[in-house]
């Protein structure tokens, strides 16, 4: 039996320029923006070369350690909208420090965009999800704890 090959059309996302972009900015800034921002990302996560792009400035680990998606605009993403739906009025401080960390990611050069900002999505979605996941439950339980006679709850 033959089988005949399918060719689908290869769908990505294309980001490199943006990258370009940020990690030439990253490389004309002034030293203390450099320094807050290399403070500010923390060291050593994966990155990988990009044609004509400024080389990283924090130290790339070896290969095999992929980036995709960013790790700390992950647990970013994740803190920030916990947060931000646990205690409503925290949204205008967690939410641009997320932003910062991903920016940072890309500024230093260990990350891709898109790494930043699928990571970014993905912590923000799980958060989300679990956050509505459990609260349910736990209002539940408030109410029927509140409902048993001789139980005098707020």
């Amino acid at each position: 039996m033959e089988i005949n090959p399918v060719y689908v059309r290869s769908v990505t996302m294309d980001t490199s320029g943006l990258y370009r972009v940020v990690t030439g900015f990253a490389h004309a800034a002034p030293v203390w923006v450099q320094r807050a921002f290399e403070i500010w990302t923390e060291y050593g996560l994966p990155c990988r070369a990009v044609a004509g792009a400024a080389a990283s400035l924090v130290r790339c680990p070896p290969p095999g350690n992929w980036s995709f998606p960013g790790n700390h605009a992950t647990v970013a993403g994740a803190a920030a909208v916990a947060l931000a739906l646990a205690v409503r009025r925290l949204a205008p401080l967690v939410v641009p420090l997320a932003l910062l960390m991903a920016l940072s990611r890309v500024f230093v050069g260990v990350h891709y965009p898109r790494d930043v900002a699928l990571g970014l999505l993905l912590g923000g979605s799980v958060a989300a999800l679990l956050v509505l996941a459990l609260t349910g439950p736990a209002a539940k339980s408030g109410s029927e704890v509140r409902n048993v006679p001789g139980c005098r709850m707020p």
